[in-house]
């Protein structure tokens, strides 16, 4: 358990630099993005999923498919957070909305409407970004220049398959009260609102 513990400790401060390193950064690709969050939320996940399966004394194989299962739940998580991001309210979301963009991070819902959008719509969005202050209008607008290009959807249905790979990752395991409750959390995690 500790050894799981160093390396994702290791891996979540290696996650923290690779976001820096792409702050603001309007060309990173939908792999770097997942790369980041896969180091950063998603290897959190996976190793306290694979600790409680040690803990629990599961198999080798079994152990796996936890640590699986807890790296597509992660993802899955930081996708639809990231969406949140740009639909909820801060009553919902229990913290404020758009904080990422202030922030500089650029998320998948970013991603997808920089590659989908028209080019009009690519450089109002690049330039809004840029600015060092959003005002609560410049977000609106770029709220709906994301949402013109059915980006939050898309990133949607992208969570919704790492969520059908957490649950397959879950076949190894017999029918049982804790498995289906495994599955109820996998689904949770795209239905959510905060």
């Amino acid at each position: 358990m500790l050894e799981v513990l160093s390396n994702t400790t290791t891996t979540m401060a290696e996650g923290e630099v690779l976001e820096l390193v792409h702050i603001l950064n309007l060309e990173i690709t939908q792999e770097e993005y997942l790369q980041v969050i896969i180091s950063k939320t998603a290897i959190l996940f996976s190793a306290a999923c694979h600790m409680g399966a040690i803990f629990g004394r599961a198999d080798n194989p079994r152990q796996q498919a936890l640590k699986s299962y807890g790296l597509n739940l992660g993802i899955a998580f930081q996708i639809i957070d990231d969406n949140l991001d740009y639909t909820s309210n801060v009553a919902e979301f229990g913290k404020p909305v758009g904080n990422d963009l202030k922030e500089g991070k650029i998320t998948l819902p970013l991603i997808i409407a920089m590659k989908d959008g028209t080019t009009e719509d690519q450089t109002e969005l690049a330039s809004l970004i840029k600015k060092p202050d959003l005002t609560e209008a410049e977000f609106t607008r770029i709220r709906n220049l994301v949402n013109k290009t059915d980006a939050l959807p898309k990133a949607h249905q992208i969570a919704c398959s790492y969520i059908e790979k957490a649950k397959s990752d879950l076949d190894i395991f017999p029918d049982s009260p804790e498995k289906t409750l495994f599955q109820d959390m996998a689904s949770y995690v795209v239905d959510r609102k905060k």
